[in-house]
């Protein structure tokens, strides 16, 4: 028999538990890299959900590229370094639009009763390279509603949206009240997870095999939550890297917005603030923020 639970501690309980991942006032200063040490792997997953025109994207020849098509031009300074793969697909999903919500983890069956969400590519790269850098990965997006990022419990994370909050949070260094302010949340967070933990064990003793199995999932995302908690301690008092390059202005017009975003996770990746970002963006009803 099932003891019922009372309905204020799971409501307490879960929104503990559904709003700790998203830490997004936490900040956590690039590591240097030597010389000697080798180029780090990193990733940039581009998606824009209105497709190109496959009759000027691809090169004409196969094999290593003479030439390039006009929509890839701008890599030509670089094009004994790149590949153009074509043919490629995720077998069981649904093309159109909500391919992105398949497009980084080849989720099968979007349209589906049983649709199941299940982890980007780049959030299982960032578990193994994750913690190597101030930021485990970027999702960028011009539609707030849209991220093609998932993380291990196949929830969306949520994308940043406009170019002058992705400059903040790599550039813009706080005070010491503002560092003091952020170890104080911290604090607080890792104090909210360390009564959940205490109670998880009555918790699961008083619930469904298949409610147990739900918050099995649920603590998983705590762990993952408490290594992020160290990880940004570890970061908090390191300070960011210095750029010559002016904070940019919010905008409606997508290129300005495009080039904005660009140039921004080529600083990134550049300072080694991060090393894995997804970016999905889209060409119409674009509106400003």
């Amino acid at each position: 028999m099932i003891t019922p639970i009372n309905r204020r501690l799971a409501l307490t309980t879960g929104g503990a538990l559904l709003a700790l991942p998203f830490l997004e006032s936490i900040d956590a200063a690039p590591a240097k890299l030597s010389s000697k040490d080798p180029a780090p792997k990193r990733m940039l997953i581009m998606m824009n959900n209105m497709g190109f025109c496959e009759e000027t994207f691809w090169p004409k020849e196969t094999g290593r590229h003479k030439d390039l098509s006009a929509p890839l031009k701008p890599l030509l300074p670089i094009k004994d370094k790149i590949s153009v793969l074509g043919g490629l697909s995720h077998p069981g999903t649904i093309g159109g639009h909500i391919t992105e919500e398949s497009f980084c983890n080849g989720a099968k069956h979007q349209n589906s009763n049983h649709f199941k969400q299940t982890i980007s590519i780049d959030q299982v790269a960032a578990k193994h390279i994750g913690t190597q850098t101030r930021f485990s990965s970027f999702s960028l997006s011009n539609f707030e509603q849209s991220s093609l990022s998932y993380n291990q419990n196949g929830i969306k994370v949520p994308a940043i949206t406009n170019p002058v909050d992705l400059y903040k949070k790599l550039f813009t260094q706080g005070s010491q009240k503002d560092i003091h302010n952020q170890m104080q949340r911290l604090s607080l967070r890792q104090s909210v997870l360390d009564t959940l933990r205490q109670d998880y064990k009555s918790l699961t003793r008083q619930v469904s095999k298949l409610d147990q199995h739900r918050l099995d999932q649920y603590f998983t995302s705590i762990r993952q939550v408490e290594k992020d908690l160290d990880h940004y301690k570890d970061w908090l008092h390191k300070p960011k890297p210095n750029i010559d390059i002016e904070q940019p202005e919010t905008t409606n017009d997508f290129f300005a917005w495009l080039g904005h975003m660009a140039r921004l996770i080529r600083l990134a990746y550049q300072t080694d603030s991060g090393r894995l970002c997804t970016m999905f963006f889209r060409l119409y009803d674009y509106k400003s923020w």
